[in-house]
């Protein structure tokens, strides 16, 4: 396990996602059909961890104006800047199961923020950088 220091805020565009892995890829892709340059944008999932165990996933891209999300219609976020707990999942993209594995690793440490997420950050076609924040 890594730290990882996320300098600034990053403000984001979201769209809730269903649970399934079919329906997180589908809610990524609608999300990038919707903004302008995909390509030039921080691609993220977030992810929270209910009072009930549920798992709500949100597809989420990086926002590069202010207002783009409200002026799409869409929900927005901002992911804090501060010091994370970070886990490098190589081929992630295929492999949620991975995925689940790198955050319950995390958010049972002692320092994880219990009010915070899970964020997904996805770096490129295959790998994915797990992150949970530290309380500060």
């Amino acid at each position: 396990m890594e730290y990882y220091v996320l300098e600034k805020d990053i403000p984001l565009i979201c769209l809730a996602a269903g649970f399934s892995e079919g329906d997180i890829e589908r809610a990524h892709e609608k999300l990038q059909a919707l903004v302008s340059v995909p390509q030039q944008r921080k691609l993220v999932g977030i992810s929270f961890v209910s009072d009930h165990g549920i798992v709500p996933y949100d597809a989420a891209v990086e926002a590069l104006n202010e207002g783009e999300g409200e002026v799409l219609g869409l929900e927005t976020f901002v992911l804090k800047a501060g010091k994370y707990m970070s886990l490098l999942v190589k081929g992630g993209r295929q492999n949620r199961d991975d995925i689940g594995s790198a955050f319950s690793k995390m958010l049972f440490k002692k320092h994880a923020d219990p009010e915070g997420y899970c964020i997904e950050w996805y770096l490129n076609i295959t790998d994915v950088q797990c992150m949970v924040r530290l309380m500060k």
